[in-house]
């Protein structure tokens, strides 16, 4: 939905237009254009800190339920083999605060952006935040082997596009 926000003025003042010394009046045009939201996906991958628990993943997908869940926030985190893959969607500036916040957190280190894009819609609108430990699913390592070079889950040599394309797989599979 657009707003459409438009001001005309007619009459004289000091930005009056004239020509041939006849004057044509004053026009004043304002007019701003609220646009839709922009959608924004963030995929970023991290390594987690050695002796990361069951428990500690749990609560970072409680916290994240509740936050994302505010904020407008969608997305999956995969974990495995140590390593996080997450994708976040939803507001460029939510999405961004929401990922400078991840950067601070103690519990994984070694983060890299992967990709950060305009999209045209969600492809995780179901969860607020899911998580697929993958460590627990020993069929999974079929859909690491399509999109890796070994069955070891290893997003840091991943590109964009796979990283979105095994996620997207992931939730099909588990969701």
């Amino acid at each position: 939905m657009s707003i459409r926000v438009q001001t005309l003025f007619l009459g004289r003042s000091p930005y009056s237009f004239t020509g041939k010394g006849v004057s044509f009046g004053t026009i004043a045009v304002t007019t701003m254009w609220q646009r839709p939201m922009a959608l924004y996906r963030l995929i970023y991958v991290s390594q987690a800190i050695a002796g990361l628990s069951y428990t500690d993943l749990k609560a970072i997908m409680d916290k994240s339920e509740i936050n994302n869940t505010q904020a407008g926030i969608t997305g999956m985190l995969s974990f495995g083999d140590s390593m996080f893959l997450q994708v976040l969607e939803g507001s460029r500036r939510v999405v961004s605060q929401t990922y400078n916040r991840i950067l601070l957190d103690k519990r994984h280190t070694n983060t890299e952006l992967i990709e950060f894009s305009e999209i045209q819609n969600r492809d995780f609108a179901a969860w607020s935040m899911k998580a697929v430990q993958l460590d627990h699913h020993p069929a999974v390592r079929e859909i690491i082997l399509k999109y890796s070079a070994s069955s070891i889950f290893s997003p840091i040599s991943m590109t964009g596009s796979q990283s979105l394309s095994f996620l997207r797989e992931l939730m099909h599979s588990f969701g």
